[in-house]
């Protein structure tokens, strides 16, 4: 069966081949798609949404598969690395609905999720909630740094990188 919103996801990636993001209508899209404005409109809000939804979409399924966190890692980066049309884009874009800002906050509450879980805590610590704030941001950062070097260094580089940088309040939410 066919998946729409992959579909939409899909036809957005390979539009962002050859157009930028900001050229990119609504219009355009389902044009491409092959679909009607209602059935965008059915399972996206806009275009932003399907932006955050194609990379959603394909990190929550490694996440779900990870067997190790650097296994997970190395999968991200791959994974940006392979789509570097599209993360070479949206990494650059600015203003509310940036998509570093997306980033961001999708990193902060995977990690606040996990780090609840494996402390079985009920909420979040001031101190707990900067820790988890100061490795979103610098993974946002670093993940923006790879782009501009080109993709430069490895996949797998960039996954034992980020590891190694990780506080080990972090590195131990991963080791259940």
């Amino acid at each position: 069966m066919f998946d729409v919103k992959r579909g939409i996801a899909n036809s957005m990636h390979e539009m962002m081949k050859t157009q930028s993001f900001t050229e990119i209508t609504v219009s355009a899209l389902i044009k491409y798609a092959g679909i009607s404005r209602s059935t965008f409109y059915r399972y996206f809000e806009d275009k932003y949404d399907v932006m955050t939804y194609f990379y959603r979409v394909e990190v929550d399924e490694m996440l779900e598969e990870m067997e190790d966190w650097t296994s997970g890692l190395i999968g991200i980066f791959n994974f940006i690395q392979y789509r570097r049309d599209f993360f070479n884009q949206v990494l650059n874009m600015t203003g509310p609905y940036a998509f570093v800002t997306f980033l961001y906050d999708y990193s902060f509450a995977f990690y606040s999720k996990r780090f609840l879980m494996h402390y079985q805590k009920e909420s979040l610590s001031i101190m707990d909630k900067y820790v988890i704030d100061y490795v979103c941001a610098g993974s946002v950062e670093l993940v923006k740094k790879w782009a501009k070097s080109d993709y430069k260094e490895s996949a797998e580089t960039m996954a034992n990188l980020t590891y190694s940088l990780l506080p080990q309040s972090i590195k131990t939410i991963f080791e259940d």
